[in-house]
């Protein structure tokens, strides 16, 4: 979750640069650099998933149920992780992609 914090401070660093985002571009163009951001928003909220705490109602008599609940919460918790993974790797792609072809822009 730091990492995310640091990699969309950076980004949001790099888009305050003047004139980094083409003036002349139309709106659907613009908003592609906010593409990253949603991505990584979204993979926030997942790291924010793996972190929260759900209330369960165990028995305490049923080593089963008790089993059964954690292994369920693991690959839950699993399943966040690695959507977060995810959305991490192609909004830092997306970013990377547009930067790229911003600075291959100004060069023309």
């Amino acid at each position: 979750m730091a990492g995310l914090g640091v990699l969309k401070g950076i980004y949001l660093g790099i888009l305050g640069f003047p004139d980094f985002v083409p003036k002349a571009a139309l709106w659907p163009a613009k908003g592609l650099f906010l593409l990253p951001l949603l991505f990584w928003l979204l993979a926030l909220y997942c790291c924010l998933c793996v972190m929260m705490i759900k209330a369960h109602s165990i028995n305490l008599h049923s080593p089963e149920s008790i089993r059964q609940i954690c292994e369920s919460t693991l690959k839950e918790k699993q399943k966040s992780l690695l959507c977060a993974f995810v959305m991490l790797a192609l909004g830092l792609i997306i970013a990377i992609f547009l930067i790229i072809f911003r600075l291959q822009t100004e060069d023309s």
